[in-house]
């Protein structure tokens, strides 16, 4: 149960157990300097109980309104309301805020409601903290969620020029090597390709354990999403002696959904597809609109498993 579902239930169980006519729960903000009403069960929102919630708080203890046309805390109450009960909301070291009761009666709360109006209270509040812990716990972690996704994104793009430049100094494109340089670059690439695959669950981790979070979606260029992830991965193909083929398409292709969103899926289809093919093997991808796609007519030709130079469930 969330927060505003905790005071909604208190609001209506204070009315139900003194047999009020109306309630209504008042909260401090952080900095315990103002009131607000945060839930109202009988009533239309209205800041008549305010000036009740103030002198509830001021005194520490509970007070009553026995007739609203003579006491003067009861100016602001609706003609409707003769009387009025409030009671602190606290836990231990901490005032939270008001718990109220209205009556259409004059003199319809006395001590033996006080009592009751302050044990609902007691118990409010406990229910009250125990919401705000779980809403901060929850924060906190969508925070460190959405702390990782930043760190993790902007990691990829130095970890992909790294690659790309040790796979030029692999190749012999800055000059000759010997056997000990080349076992060293060997360490340093295997080093970088535990980076990304570090990089890459950090990704997936932060997106799945950021509670409630969704990722701003928009029109992703395909084309674009798979030309980074063959990029990616690239360096670790060479290494693993795979040809990774991509085979660009002309059309600008684009779908709603997440950029990081969509760079993972592909991440995942042509990383499997890489790791899975044995060294010496090859690996193209390609890129196109299938027959019956809106937008193109079923005779349009599309990319099909039997491409030449792709074997059937090559990505």
């Amino acid at each position: 149960m969330d927060l505003v579902q905790v005071l909604d239930r208190l609001a209506k169980t204070a009315a139900e157990v003194l047999a009020a006519e109306a309630a209504e729960v008042l909260l401090l903000d952080e900095r315990h300097s103002r009131l607000t009403i945060e839930a109202v069960f009988g009533l239309s929102r209205s800041n008549f109980g305010l000036d009740l919630g103030r002198a509830i708080l001021d005194k520490g203890l509970p007070v009553i309104v026995q007739n609203a046309q003579t006491d003067p805390l009861g100016d602001h109450l609706p003609k409707v309301f003769h009387s009025a009960l409030g009671v602190p909301l606290r836990v231990p070291g901490r005032p939270l805020g008001t718990l109220h009761v209205y009556g259409i009666q004059p003199a319809q709360f006395g001590p033996g409601e006080i009592e009751r109006l302050q044990a609902v209270a007691d118990l409010g509040a406990i229910a009250i903290e125990t919401a705000q812990g779980l809403f901060d716990l929850e924060s906190m972690d969508s925070s460190k969620s959405q702390f990782i996704r930043v760190a993790t994104h902007e990691l990829r793009s130095p970890i992909t020029v790294a690659q790309s430049m040790l796979g030029t100094v692999v190749k012999g494109y800055a000059g000759p090597m010997t056997e000990t340089q080349r076992e060293i670059f060997a360490r340093i690439a295997g080093r970088l390709n535990f980076l990304e695959n570090l990089v890459n669950d950090l990704l997936q981790l932060a997106a799945s354990k950021a509670p409630g979070f969704t990722e701003d979606e928009c029109a992703v260029t395909v084309n674009a999403s798979l030309g980074r992830v063959v990029l990616l991965l690239q360096p670790r193909a060479e290494e693993k002696g795979v040809a990774l083929v991509h085979h660009a398409c002309c059309d600008k292709l684009a779908v709603w959904a997440s950029e990081e969103g969509l760079d993972r899926i592909f991440v995942n289809l042509v990383g499997n597809a890489v790791k899975y093919t044995p060294p010496g093997g090859r690996v193209d991808v390609w890129l196109g609109q299938s027959p019956g796609t809106p937008g193109q007519s079923p005779g349009t030709p599309g990319q099909s498993p039997g491409t030449p130079g792709q074997s059937p469930g090559t990505p």
